[in-house]
């Protein structure tokens, strides 16, 4: 379940995680103020639900590398979180994008089709759910179920396009460590077979 990470990288991912944090919860309390949450009235209570949802996210995103599945199972814990308390996409989500990055780059095979999966079925759930929560901003006549499920289509076909953009941007990365894999056990059968000979 947990990688060998060397010490740089592991200090590496918690500090960008936390200048992740740091950044993104600022930008995000700017950006929905007044409207934090659609049932959640705004407060401290709500003050302190984006906070845990932030922290959960950047939380994962700063064990992707350490455990890709594990960062992937607390991104979802902290995505359905968001969404039970009704909160809009906030800049927080942006740890999301590392953590699907990190089931592509370093996890097993079948992490690598699991997170591919999480991407496409992520994305379109996000699509429905930010069309819902924000059916009141739309016109509101016998088209709006209509207008709803189009503009769900469209939040859904973009999230899952940024989703997969991350989870195959990672290839390079899971390549070249395959191809670094590969060097070394031929490297090693070399060598075995030249003590072998001698």
């Amino acid at each position: 379940m947990f990688r060998s990470v060397p010490r740089f990288w592991l200090v590496f991912d918690i500090v960008g995680s936390a200048v992740g944090l740091l950044l993104t919860l600022p930008l995000t309390f700017t950006f929905e103020a007044g409207t934090m949450s659609r049932w959640i009235p705004d407060g401290t209570a709500s003050y302190l639900l984006v906070l845990l949802v932030a922290v959960i996210l950047w939380g994962a995103a700063a064990i992707s590398r350490l455990s890709p599945v594990l960062a992937l199972g607390v991104a979802w814990f902290g995505a359905v979180v968001q969404m039970a308390c009704g909160f809009s996409p906030g800049a927080y989500d942006l740890a999301i994008l590392a953590v699907v990055f990190a089931t592509s780059a370093w996890g097993s095979v079948r992490l690598l089709w699991i997170g591919g999966a999480s991407a496409l079925g992520g994305g379109l759930l996000a699509g429905i759910y930010m069309s819902l929560i924000n059916e009141q901003a739309l016109i509101q006549d016998a088209e709006t179920g209509l207008r709803v499920a189009l503009v769900a289509v469209l939040l859904g076909t973009v999230s899952v396009l940024t989703l997969v953009m991350a989870w195959g941007g990672s290839a390079g990365v899971r390549q070249g460590g395959d191809r670094a894999a590969v060097g070394l056990a031929r490297g090693e059968q070399r060598d075995l077979g030249e003590h072998q000979d001698a």
